[in-house]
C-alpha cells in the first residue's frame, strides 16, 4: 500500500549504490580509471514477495581509448518502487591528465530518463484526488552529471554532482503546486590501500552524499585478497 506523499518524496532520489563496486554510477570521471575495459552488472531486489517492492538493475561499461587520455562509458539503469518506474540511458566522457604520481580525470555524462507512474497502484484516501485516474503517465527528461577523479597507486579522491540540469516532471505537483524536479546530488569519495601482507590489502573508504533521505557519510573498511579476479594493480580500489 502506498501513499502519494511517499511517492513524491522518493521521485527525487536515485537508486542507492555501494560506491566500492560501482563508483562509475556516482562519478563519470571514474571512466577508464583502471586502464582496461570494465563491465559491471548489479541486480537489487528488496522485500521479495511484497507488491511494489524496490527493484534496481544496472549495466555499466567503460574503458579508455587506445591512447588512454580519453575514456568512454555507457550506463543503463532500471529502477522500480511502487507505482514509479524509471529507465535511464546515459553516455559518459572522461579526459585524463598526469599529475605528480597519479592522474586527474574530468568527466561528463549526459542521457535521458523515462519516468512512468501507474497511478492505479496507489491507495487513495480521497477518491476524488486529481491523480486518481487509474492510468499510467510517462515523461522523458534529460539529465547530466559532472565529476573529478584523482587516483594514484595508493589512494583516490573524487568529487561529483548528478542531475545538474534539475529537470522537472511536468505531470507531478507537490503541495505547493510546483513540478517535482530531479534534485542535484553532490558526492565526495576517498579511499586508500594499505598492504597488510603479501596477499592482503586493506582498503578503507568513505563517501559523503548531499542530499538524500538525509545527508549521509558512509565509511567502509574493505579487505582485498590478491587472488580475486576483480583486483587490479592499483592497491586503492
Amino acid at each position: 500500500m502506498f501513499s502519494f506523499s511517499f511517492l513524491l518524496g522518493y521521485s527525487q532520489l536515485d537508486p542507492q549504490y555501494s560506491h566500492m563496486f560501482n563508483q562509475f554510477a556516482l562519478n563519470p570521471a571514474y571512466a577508464g580509471s583502471k586502464d582496461a575495459l570494465c563491465v559491471t552488472m548489479l541486480l537489487r531486489d528488496q522485500w521479495v514477495g511484497v507488491d511494489g517492492a524496490p527493484k534496481t538493475s544496472t549495466l555499466a561499461i567503460h574503458g579508455p581509448l587506445r591512447k588512454k587520455k580519453i575514456a568512454l562509458g555507457f550506463s543503463m539503469i532500471s529502477d522500480e518502487l511502487g507505482p514509479k518506474k524509471s529507465v535511464g540511458l546515459l553516455g559518459s566522457f572522461a579526459y585524463k591528465i598526469k599529475i605528480y604520481n597519479g592522474q586527474l580525470a574530468m568527466g561528463l555524462r549526459y542521457g535521458i530518463y523515462n519516468y512512468s507512474f501507474n497511478w492505479g497502484m496507489i491507495n487513495y484516501q480521497d477518491k476524488n484526488d486529481k491523480y486518481n485516474l487509474g492510468v499510467q503517465t510517462q515523461q522523458i527528461i534529460p539529465s547530466a552529471d559532472a565529476g573529478l577523479y584523482y587516483n594514484t597507486k595508493d589512494y583516490y579522491i573524487g568529487f561529483s554532482s548528478t542531475h545538474i540540469l534539475s529537470s522537472r516532471l511536468n505531470f507531478i505537483n507537490n503541495q505547493n503546486n510546483d513540478n517535482i524536479q530531479l534534485t542535484p546530488h553532490f558526492f565526495a569519495t576517498a579511499g586508500a590501500g594499505f598492504r597488510i601482507s603479501e596477499n592482503l590489502i586493506l582498503n578503507p573508504s568513505f563517501v559523503v552524499q548531499v542530499p538524500g533521505f538525509e545527508d549521509r557519510t558512509i565509511c567502509r573498511p574493505f579487505f582485498c585478497i590478491r587472488k580475486y579476479p576483480y583486483l587490479h594493480n592499483h592497491q586503492a580500489y
